[in-house]
């Protein structure tokens, strides 16, 4: 019962990619490249949206020094 709040933020691939107005497949590239975290149970993956959201913070500002 105390695992519902958590569930809640986790986003299907889809959602993921509507709410950052992407593709899935570029979704699916930054995940594989490691640039976003991915949450993967068994064959379901889902993506926490505040640890995508910083992932990217920071990979925006590490790209931004170079």
């Amino acid at each position: 019962v105390s695992g519902e709040g958590v569930t809640k933020k986790r986003l299907t691939p889809e959602q993921m990619a509507q709410r950052l107005n992407v593709s899935r497949r570029c979704l699916g590239g930054w995940a594989r490249d490691r640039i976003i975290p991915m949450i993967k149970i068994g064959r379901v993956c889902r993506f926490d949206l505040p640890q995508v959201m910083a992932a990217l913070k920071q990979h925006e500002q590490g790209t931004a020094k170079r």
